[in-house]
């Protein structure tokens, strides 16, 4: 998997949004994130004023969806894994260099640690 940006961009719902960010803070990622919501604003103006180019043919969220940002140079994979095991529909990673499918929620799941507590929409069938 090619890691060619520093930021993480995924489509979460805004239901597990707070799961989400929980998550992203126990992560150390908290004082890197930034939600991008589309009742706001529309996402690719507000994802250009952040310094993110929006991917060719992304399309941004509606509805009951909103956009999760990290900026995490060096540390894109254990983001977006953290971001996907934790609800993100869609995670890419996006920078000056282009961006990155990484991967749909169901194929990249992270297998927990021992004595680590897997939430029941993820645990594997």
């Amino acid at each position: 998997m090619g890691e060619s940006g520093d930021t993480v961009v995924a489509v979460v719902e805004r239901a597990r949004l707070s799961g989400v960010l929980t998550a992203v803070h126990r992560g150390g990622y908290g004082h890197l994130v930034r939600v991008v919501d589309p009742e706001r604003g529309e996402v690719g103006r507000q994802l250009q004023r952040a310094g993110i180019e929006p991917p060719a043919g992304w399309t941004a969220p509606a509805g009951d969806r909103v956009v999760v940002v990290v900026n995490a140079p060096a540390r894109v994979a254990a983001a977006g894994g953290l971001l996907l095991q934790h609800g993100a529909e869609t995670v890419v990673i996006a920078g000056r260099t282009g961006t990155t499918e990484l991967a749909a929620r169901t194929a990249f799941v992270p297998k927990p640690r021992p004595g680590r507590r897997v939430p029941p929409d993820l645990a594997a069938d």
